[in-house]
């Protein structure tokens, strides 16, 4: 990488005319590498993506959100999605919809691979379009209901601000899975899933409540 950038400024420092824009300096220095047989050095290379952005930023962000444009942890989507924050505010091109959708889905599941779920939260709720965004958040919940505590329901609630329905879903799950009836019901409420709580009531919690 930095080999290539210490090329690159040279090529530019020592570019004749001085006065040329650094785009045209870029196709000199691509057209020079050609010659030389050397273009494979501009493969997975992050910085010089980067460079290309700065030039144009018409430019697509596609490929800068891919891990493989990086060969030091090519299936590491930290620094992509962080890259797409931060272009996104100095309002660069946005990528195409399903780029940015597939970016912030894998980085989450990395995150939650590391147990960091209020983090993951956070990158879903980046997810531009309304139902997909819900749906992301909901399975987040469903997912790590075996494995979610107090604490990172709190997590959930005060750090990534998630909607309460959302959180009282995933501890329906939770309860489910402990064969809590009576919890089920409570949650089923609080998530907004009338018709399973009216169900659980009428032919599991009600019954009991008689019996006992």
């Amino acid at each position: 990488f930095f080999f290539l950038l210490q090329t690159l400024c040279t090529f530019v420092s020592y570019f004749d005319p001085f006065d040329a824009s650094l785009k045209y300096v870029l196709d000199a220095f691509e057209n020079d590498l050609k010659m030389r047989k050397a273009e494979h050095t501009l493969k997975c290379n992050i910085f010089y993506e980067l460079i290309q952005l700065a030039c144009d930023p018409s430019r697509s962000m596609d490929a800068v959100l891919e891990p493989s444009c990086t060969s030091i942890r090519p299936m590491d989507y930290h620094l992509c999605w962080h890259l797409w924050f931060t272009l996104r505010i100095l309002r660069f091109k946005h990528p195409s919809e399903s780029a940015e959708h597939a970016l912030h889905i894998r980085y989450a599941e990395q995150l939650c691979q590391m147990e960091l779920y209020h983090l993951a939260a956070i990158v879903l709720m980046h997810i531009s379009d309304s139902l997909s965004r819900s749906d992301a958040l909901i399975e987040l919940g469903d997912r790590i209901a075996d494995k979610a505590d107090e604490e990172t329901y709190i997590k959930l609630s005060t750090i990534a601000r998630l909607p309460d329905y959302i959180i009282a879903r995933s501890r329906y799950m939770r309860a489910k899975l402990e064969d809590d009836e009576a919890k089920m019901c409570l949650y089923a409420l609080q998530g907004g899933m009338l018709d399973e709580a009216h169900s659980i009531f009428f032919e599991k919690v009600a019954p009991n409540m008689i019996i006992s």
